[in-house]
């Protein structure tokens, strides 16, 4: 399933995203995978919180 992708900068360090999916049809089970990566090796912010809703 495609996803659009909204970000907010909280500050300088931390940026809040937020994915919206929706699928074409009902399924009885539902499986999300995220791959995360970061394009500044050297940085040590890392996610903290990883938060869902389905409806």
């Amino acid at each position: 399933m495609a996803m659009t992708k909204d970000s907010v900068d909280l500050n300088t360090e931390i940026t809040e995203d937020q994915f919206i999916g929706t699928a074409a049809a009902p399924k009885a089970d539902v499986v999300f995978k995220k791959t995360l990566s970061r394009t500044n090796t050297s940085s040590t912010q890392a996610a903290t919180m990883l938060v869902g809703v389905f409806k």
